[in-house]
């Protein structure tokens, strides 16, 4: 039950993240920017794959890739 609020929210931070993005591009003077969205989606996509993958590790898992001890 938990997890569907978790990866709800993550999913409402990216469609917010994918929204300034756009505005962004759409406000910068460039003949291109379809290219400027595309960088910050990649980013934007990435990093919320990336806090998908780290919920959905067990509480014991999410720090071992700090080198903790």
């Amino acid at each position: 039950m938990v997890h569907i609020f978790e990866y709800g929210f993550l999913t409402l931070g990216l469609t917010g993240s994918l929204l300034v993005g756009h505005g962004l591009a759409k406000s910068e003077q460039s003949n291109y920017p379809g290219r400027i969205f595309a960088t910050w989606a990649t980013v934007s996509v990435m990093m919320w794959g990336f806090a998908i993958w780290l919920m959905s590790q067990p509480m014991e898992m999410r720090g071992t890739l700090l080198g903790g001890n």
